[in-house]
Order: C-alpha cells, then structure tokens, then sequence
C-alpha cells in the first residue's frame, strides 16, 4: 500500500513539472530500508505470499531512487553540504549500491551489505580530513565566499565588509543574503564565535528579512506568560524596588508618560531615556533589527524584558512592541527596579 501511495505521489510530481521536495529523500529511504529489512525475513515467514515483490524490488525501485537523487542533489546543489547532508548521500549510496547488488541472487549478500556500510560510515566518521562533520564545514565556508562575493559583502582582505555600510534596506531581502546568513551561522555553530570572528572579522549578523509582514505580526508583547522564571544574580545590588502596576516604591517613581521612561530617587533623576532611545539600546544588544519577525522578538525575551544602567538594572513586567508600520514601543510597565 505504501508502495502504490508514493508512485502516486511520484506521478503527481512528474506531471505538475516539479522538482521533489528535500523531505522525498528521507521517505525513500525509509521505505526502501523497512523493504530490505522485510526482505532479508522472507526465508522465515510459512507463506511467502509477497515473494515476488521482494524478489523484483530493485527492479520496482528504480523510480523511487531516481525521485531520491534528483532531490538529494538538488539541496546540495542549493544550500551546500551539512554534517546532516553527507550522511543522507553516504546512506542513499549505500541503498542504491545494496539494490544493485540485489539484482543477482550472487551478488545479493547481507553480508556484503553490511561491510559495505560498516566500512564507508567509519571511514566519513573517522577518518580525519574526509569526515562528515569537515566536508560540511568546508561546504558551508566556500558558500560564505561565494554568496559574499556575489552580495559584493566581502573585502579585499577576505572579511566581511559591515552591513551597515552596504544598501542594508534592500540587501536584507535578498533570497542571496539568507543563504549566506544560513551558512554563516552554520559555520559559527560548528567552529564556534571565535572561529569566525577571526575568519569573517564578526561573529553578528542581521538577520534577514522578509517582504511582507503577516498581520499576526502587528505587535509582540513581552514576557510570555509560560510559568518560566529568570534567574538573576543579585549579589552587585544594594536595593530592590518591586513597582509593578504602582509606578512608585517607597521613593523611587517611574514615569512612561510622553513615549519617555522616567525613574526619580525623590528629586534625583536616575534615568530618563525615551522609548525610541530604549528600543534602539534592546535591539542592538538583542542583535534584533527592526524588520526582525515575531519569532526572532520572542527568541530574544530574555534580552529583551530588561535593561541595565551604571546604577540600575530594570526588568520589565510587560514591553509591547508594535509592527503594525514602524517599529515601536508602544507600552511597557516594569516589574522590579535592582539598584547598585
């Protein structure tokens, strides 16, 4: 049944013209490798009633495994190889090199099979310099180059040139920039901060954007209400002031009149900071921009529900920034005021 309901799905991709999507290669070689395995169990069944199946799959195969690299090859050829991507190839050409071997009752040994895998896994795994993990590395770092290079992003001395001296406002929504953002960040996982920091001269990148924003979008109100607490070493502080929805606590007094947030020690003015001065300060330590998704503004709420001073260090009980044109802080109440 499976069988019957993924040439369905093959034919309705070869009529509509379109490539597999990156998903299609793990699905044949899932079925391909629950086949084989139910095949090496035939011997054991009373009735072996599905006999001549198993005994023509490589022949039946034959499309699935073309729809398995034409959509492997496509995602390598698009977005480079992962750690991820290298296995998907080594284990598709395992699968392709088993069926083959299936196609002749000399040649179709399990054991073969298995020191076929045992043999090419260990070598992509530890053998240095051909392992899964380096080949990935490499691919991810010669797309950096490649994309930087055609974004005229990279320098005459191999870094990356800053973005904020580049048309940011329109390279941001260049499908090319998220691949290199991608990639970058790949790179950054696997070789760490320092890696590219000395590699690409920074380790931060904007993120990219996208061209339209769904109405879902229109504001984003922080924290999140998920039971979770924050955990705040206390030990620089003299003072904590809880404020709440009072706007005072003993003699300190907040003020979010005027689109400015206000904090007084009776007549001592400890901070006086607009909304717009506050949100460029958040974004810039969140690494957020202000086309930044919904998504990226509730990844940053630690970041994002606190602000620190010489003096003070301020959590926010609720910070409500809105989309809807602009980027704005529309509202926002603190929870508690820590004072050195």
């Amino acid at each position: 049944m499976y069988t019957i309901i993924l040439y369905i799905y093959f034919t309705t991709i070869f009529f509509s013209w379109s490539l597999p999507k990156g998903g299609i290669a793990y699905m044949v070689f899932a079925f391909t490798l629950i086949t084989v395995l139910a095949k090496a169990l035939q011997p054991f069944l009373h009735k072996q009633i599905y006999n001549w199946y198993y005994r023509h799959y490589s022949l039946i195969s034959i499309p699935a495994q073309l729809m398995f690299w034409i959509g492997v090859l496509y995602r390598v050829q698009q977005y480079g190889f992962t750690t991820a991507r290298v296995y998907l190839v080594i284990c598709g050409s395992i699968m392709s090199i088993t069926l083959l071997l299936f196609l002749s009752s000399k040649t179709g040994r399990y054991l073969y099979v298995a020191a076929l895998s045992i043999i090419v896994l260990a070598s992509f795994t530890y053998i240095p310099g051909i392992t899964a993990k380096n080949i990935g590395i490499e691919s991810q770092q010669k797309r950096v180059s490649v994309l930087s290079r055609n974004l005229d992003l990279l320098g005459e001395n191999g870094k990356l040139k800053n973005i904020s001296e580049t048309n940011s406002d329109s390279l941001l929504y260049d499908p090319q920039y998220t691949q290199l953002y991608e990639a970058f960040l790949y790179v950054q996982h696997e070789k760490g901060k320092d890696f590219v920091q000395k590699k690409y001269g920074t380790n931060l990148l904007p993120e990219p954007q996208e061209r339209y924003k769904d109405s879902a979008y229109d504001f984003v109100s922080l924290p999140l209400l998920d039971g979770k607490t924050k955990k705040i070493d206390i030990s620089m502080y003299r003072s904590l002031y809880p404020i709440n929805l009072s706007d005072s606590c003993e003699d300190i007094s907040v003020d979010t009149s005027g689109k400015k947030l206000l904090i007084k020690d009776k007549n001592d003015v400890l901070l006086n900071i607009s909304f717009e001065e506050l949100q460029t300060s958040l974004l810039q330590k969140s690494g957020l921009t202000k086309n930044s998704t919904k998504k990226r503004f509730l990844q940053q709420e630690n970041i994002l529900t606190n602000y620190e001073t010489n003096s003070l260090y301020i959590s926010f009980g609720r910070i409500i920034f809105d989309m809807k044109t602009d980027l704005t802080i529309s509202d926002l109440q603190i929870d508690y005021i820590l004072r050195k």
